[in-house]
């Protein structure tokens, strides 16, 4: 009851001051008044978006995420600071420091809410085809408010109007590249693509998509990064089978260069179209492209490249799965209105609910090394806090960026979080936080069997909360089942599996709630095929070599039956 009242006086208030509840006191040094309320996110966009937006900030109010609305007119006509993108973070930090804002929001394309072009200087020893000097779109520098020693941050430490200098005519300005804030881009150019974006966002919570079935099915897209390295690995699909590794519990579809799959662009749409909570993408890319090598060879993959041609007809509008993509200039909005990154979450027929890259060039290090560094590290990072239970998308993002830390200071490290963009709302929910059920027992069944026969295995476990269940078995010949259920609490349910070759397989079997937390793996049963000795494989017996003289045509007959 004091929740629906909390809602409904929220609610008064606002259409009592407006869609923003904001408003300023010329009065005051602190242009900015605020009724007494803690927020957890603002939302920053055009007067134009206003009424679009409206139905989001409702929705976030309803679950819990208090939003408020301010617009870019009125920042850029009360808030300090010598440019545009200066004056939002000014006000940026005023809110977290008065409202200790968690969340920050903006919605609209580089010419409604330009981002900080950064300067940087490639003097490194990397044998890598570039321009020396690059300057590029930069949102982290709205997640950076201040500096190690707590003061803010302009990126511009000499003062001389050159901001995010790195070996810039011999000037590097101090960046301590730790977010303050989650902060997200919904990097929208007109009305439609708001009300795209809204809707989208809406629906996706209210389905709790975390929790559908299709949610844990994991999709990897990925060849050999770096051709001709001293390791003759493949750098992509090296790094995703750690991801694969950390994301346990999903159901890896791999369309990769090594498993022939790559050979035509729509089968990543058909793998995105099954569904599935993430997709990555590690490769190589341009504003409007993905793709990537064979192994050790100059030959790249998909033919023709996947391009935003192939996003824009995705339709998968009910499995959206958040993107993660270690490609560059994937998220090169400035430029590129319509880029790869956007493509995907502009799409209103589908694509991604968010879109997590880059908006300039990923350096990475060949071989084994690509997991140590850039962008390839911060995949693992996110994938190893989704795993510890991070709930939201904009803390995965900006948990991500602080696991990251201690950085180098070098070109790897400083490009890798600049760049970084998140295009999606950051206070999206991506987990639930109900208790995962309990370990189950360890399959029960035959400890032995014969291939090519089929053989049933019971599992059961409860959950704390008494939540309808699902399963998922390992048959130890490295393959799984489906997720299978949803089975009451404590009810038994029987598998089977058939094993194609001899050996002794550890078989073993976890479950999931219906919210999408999962339990720890079972104990395995260990599982023999062995191999038996028939009656007819008789080769070594006297009898056959008998048989060979006496009974020719009774020898061939055996054979016969025995292929």
């Amino acid at each position: 009851m004091n929740k629906i009242m909390l809602i409904i006086s929220i609610a008064l208030l606002f259409q009592a001051i407006g869609v923003s509840g904001f408003s300023f006191d010329d009065s005051s040094e602190n242009k900015f008044s605020c009724p007494n309320i803690e927020y957890d996110m603002v939302i920053i966009s055009t007067p134009a978006y206003k009424d679009s937006i409206q139905p989001l900030i409702d929705h976030k109010i309803s679950i819990g995420i208090e939003t408020f609305f301010i617009t870019t007119d009125e920042i850029f006509l009360e808030c300090e600071g010598r440019d545009k993108p200066e004056q939002i973070k000014y006000f940026i930090k005023q809110v977290i420091e008065e409202y200790a804002i968690d969340y920050v929001l903006l919605i609209g394309s580089f010419d409604d809410i330009p981002g900080r072009y950064t300067h940087v200087y490639f003097d490194e020893p990397f044998d890598y085809p570039t321009p020396d000097e690059w300057v590029f779109t930069s949102d982290f520098y709205f997640a950076d408010i201040y500096d190690s020693n707590g003061n803010f941050s302009s990126w511009d430490s000499n003062e001389n109007d050159v901001f995010a200098e790195y070996h810039w005519n011999g000037n590097t300005d101090e960046i301590d590249l730790v977010p303050d804030v989650y902060l997200g881009r919904l990097a929208c150019v007109n009305e439609i693509q708001v009300q795209t974006c809204v809707n989208k966002i809406i629906q996706y919570e209210t389905d709790k998509s975390w929790s559908q079935n299709w949610f844990t099915n994991l999709v990897l897209i990925a060849g050999d990064g770096i051709p001709f390295d001293p390791e003759s690995i493949d750098e992509s699909e090296y790094l995703q089978e750690q991801i694969i590794d950390i994301m346990d519990g999903f159901i890896p579809n791999c369309v990769w260069a090594s498993n022939g799959r790559l050979n035509n662009a729509y089968n990543i749409n058909d793998a995105i179209e099954d569904g599935a909570g993430f997709v990555f993408f590690n490769g190589h890319g341009l504003h409007d492209l993905w793709a990537t090598y064979l192994h050790n060879r100059n030959t790249m993959v998909p033919p023709g490249s996947y391009r935003t041609s192939h996003i824009n007809q995705l339709t998968n509008i009910d499995t959206l799965p958040i993107v993660i993509s270690d490609a560059c200039y994937h998220l090169q909005y400035d430029m590129y209105p319509d880029c790869f990154g956007w493509s995907f979450v502009s799409n209103p027929n589908g694509g991604a609910i968010a879109f997590i890259g880059g908006s300039d060039t990923d350096l990475a290090y060949g071989g084994t090394r690509i997991v140590e560094k850039g962008i390839e590290k911060l995949d693992l990072k996110m994938c190893m806090l989704y795993q510890d239970g991070v709930s939201h998308l904009g803390n995965l993002w900006g948990m991500s960026i602080v696991d990251y830390q201690p950085v180098e200071n070098d070109i790897v490290d400083l490009l890798t979080i600049i760049q970084n963009h998140l295009f999606g709302d950051p206070s999206l929910q991506i987990a639930d936080n109900s208790q995962p059920p309990m370990k189950p027992n360890p399959p029960m069944g035959p400890s032995e069997g014969k291939i090519k026969a089929e053989h049933n295995f019971t599992v059961i476990t409860t959950d704390p909360e008494n939540d309808e269940l699902y399963y998922l078995f390992d048959w130890g010949d490295d393959s799984l089942s489906e997720w299978i259920g949803p089975f009451n609490s404590g009810t038994e349910y029987t598998g089977s599996h058939t094993w194609d070759t001899q050996g002794t397989f550890m078989v073993k079997v976890k479950a999931k709630d219906i919210y999408g937390m999962q339990s720890p793996w079972s104990d395995p049963l260990s599982v023999s095929m062995p191999k038996y000795k028939s009656f007819l494989d008789i080769e070594s017996n006297n009898f056959i070599v008998w048989s060979h003289h006496y009974f020719p045509f009774l020898v061939f007959l055996f054979d016969i039956i025995k292929t």
